[in-house]
């Protein structure tokens, strides 16, 4: 709850458009420690007070918990790289009560220039317009995806010399923590893979891959000397 220059460290980001004299140290019944900001934004246009950059996972759901209350309206959404993501509705505050307000967002790729957005307006003063206190943001690391194949070995895959390439057999592949992007499956050398045991290729991709149960095909490539061939 460090203060520098009249404003709370951490917060006034490049977007953050809302008047100094908008940006009020708060210190009647905080939420938690000695102040509170109070946003100040009479008419019905509105404007926004800003986190500094934040860094931030790919495909990573952060949330934001904060408290909230007085006279007017507030909603969120986050900046990067000149552009705003959609904003939540508008909470409609007319309350002496902390009000609990959670805004979560995501990004499909890292970044380190996110901006988190307040937005109000049309606060007023018999309530000391509104106030916000308790601020957090907390994600969670995404677990490492697994994949489990059932049967976990294929044998039998031969066929007569100069012919081939030999019949296929298959395993059912699933797998969890997956976040619906491309899945390739690779086959070893010697070895063909399909989606479909029509098409055979040295790699197949499986597109906006959840997980769901699917059957991968493998076949031993034709025209191979005598020999014993495994791989993984």
């Amino acid at each position: 709850e460090s203060w520098t220059d009249d404003l709370p460290d951490g917060w006034n980001g490049s977007t953050t458009n809302i008047p100094l004299s908008g940006i009020q140290q708060y210190s009647t019944s905080t939420y938690a420690g000695d102040y509170a900001v109070q946003l100040i934004r009479t008419g019905t246009t509105h404007a926004r007070f800003t986190t500094e950059p934040l860094s931030i996972l790919a495909n990573t759901e952060y949330t934001v918990t904060y408290y909230a209350r007085g006279t007017g309206e507030i909603r969120n959404a986050f900046y990067r790289a000149g552009n705003y993501s959609a904003y939540t509705s508008y909470t409609l505050l007319d309350t002496d009560d902390w009000t609990k307000i959670v805004y979560t967002f995501q990004y499909a790729s890292a970044q380190t220039d996110v901006e988190v957005i307040f937005s109000v307006r049309s606060t007023d003063a018999a309530k000391d317009h509104i106030q916000i206190d308790g601020v957090s943001i907390t994600y969670e690391i995404p677990e490492d995806p697994e994949f489990t194949v059932d049967p976990s070995s294929l044998k039998d895959l031969a066929y007569v010399v100069g012919s081939g390439p030999s019949s296929s057999s298959a395993f059912k592949l699933t797998g969890t923590n997956l976040d619906e992007s491309e899945v390739v499956v690779s086959a070893p050398a010697d070895f063909e893979v399909s989606a479909d045991n029509v098409g055979f290729s040295e790699t197949i991709t499986l597109t906006a891959f959840d997980g769901s149960e699917s059957d991968i095909y493998v076949r031993l490539k034709e025209n191979l000397p005598v020999d014993n061939y495994s791989g993984n």
